[in-house]
């Protein structure tokens, strides 16, 4: 009697261990991480910061503005930069391996990673309105679509970034949609997802 008393609290405890283990790691999930992509050779990091160590070899002008970024595709853009970083090292003889671009910067930077034996293509994106915003790059945790839309619209060339961003969110506002970020990219649907 003693000993199945036992065996049942042993597996009760066992059981509210693991539980508590899964839930709190479920809990210290970073879903800000994302994996962003690389143009000529450069990781480019569109309004998001890497998650390793760096330094800044050099700063420099960015040439794309915000009306005509608005009007450019992603690969232009980053291929713009990097042609811009390209003369910048020209003049500075530094070398660099990624770029930080940051809309409403007059100045890029152009970063050295500290470890170049980690994957130094992780990222970690910034909320609006308290959703995840992935600007061309991808979530590193898995995930399922939950609501797709051109958020340009008609007009698409003509809005900036974040008012394609704020579009999106009214719209699956509007919708009712339960979600945890948006998605843009260089296709023509963006999407909001829901983490799993």
């Amino acid at each position: 009697m003693k000993t199945i008393k036992f065996l049942t609290i042993t597996t009760a405890i066992s059981f509210l261990l693991f539980s508590s283990f899964t839930l709190l790691k479920q809990q210290q999930k970073d879903y800000s991480q994302a994996k962003v992509s690389a143009s000529n050779g450069k990781l480019i990091f569109y309004e998001n910061e890497p998650v390793n160590g760096y330094d800044v070899a050099f700063t420099f002008e960015d040439t794309t503005g915000l009306k005509n970024a608005a009007r450019m595709s992603f690969d232009e853009q980053s291929g713009k930069m990097v042609t811009n970083a390209n003369k910048e090292v020209a003049v500075q003889g530094k070398p660099y391996d990624a770029i930080i671009h940051s809309d409403g910067s007059i100045r890029d930077r152009a970063i050295t990673f500290k470890d170049k034996t980690k994957d130094n293509s992780i990222a970690s994106v910034n909320k609006n309105q308290g959703k995840y915003v992935f600007l061309y790059c991808e979530p590193v945790n898995e995930y399922d679509m939950v609501f797709k839309m051109n958020a340009g619209g008609l007009f698409g060339a003509m809005m900036t970034l974040q008012q394609k961003v704020d579009r999106m969110m009214k719209k699956a506002g509007k919708k009712n949609i339960q979600y945890d970020g948006v998605i843009f990219s260089n296709s023509s649907q963006d999407m909001c997802i829901k983490f799993k």
